[in-house]
């Protein structure tokens, strides 16, 4: 219950960074919606648990929170202005922000497998309560296609067209 609850918290400070974000701010918009989902996919659970309802897997919340606090963690680096000279030189290094932009699809990929396995654990759900879960994990999905779209046009975009 309290695990169901410290998640929660940890989103919601993350999606509070979403109008102070100054860099990537296309990736951190697109994680910010990830982060909604699952919050608003773990408040039915939250709920269900306050009434003494066991209906969560202990594993599973604990992998979602440290991919949750990976994603506070990045989002709070986006709010931060880049030093000049490193982003000077990432630049000249070509490596812009491709770097955390790696990071920001990990984050949602691990986000999307572990709702995956919360839903499996919470099959004990009502069909209303499952669906806010479901409903959740198809954002995150969509999400997820529309990140890897954008990698791949910004792959082809590199390479000259090819």
């Amino acid at each position: 219950m309290a695990e169901i609850n410290a998640i929660v918290c940890i989103a919601i400070e993350a999606i509070e960074f979403g109008g102070n974000c100054r860099q990537n701010t296309h990736y951190s918009n697109r994680l910010i919606k990830c982060l909604q989902a699952v919050k608003d996919s773990l408040e039915p659970i939250d709920s269900a648990e306050h009434d003494r309802i066991q209906v969560s897997h202990e594993k599973t919340l604990r992998l979602l929170k440290d991919v949750i606090k990976r994603a506070h963690a990045l989002l709070e680096k986006q709010t931060k202005p880049q030093n000049p000279v490193l982003k000077a030189l990432d630049w000249f290094l070509c490596l812009g922000s491709s770097y955390f932009i790696g990071q920001f699809d990990k984050i949602q990929i691990d986000l999307q497998a572990h709702l995956q396995t919360l839903t499996l654990s919470v099959g004990v759900f009502s069909g209303v309560q499952m669906q806010k879960i479901k409903d959740g994990l198809n954002v995150v999905k969509w999400l997820n296609r529309e990140a890897l779209f954008d990698n791949r046009s910004r792959r082809r975009n590199r390479s000259g067209g090819m």
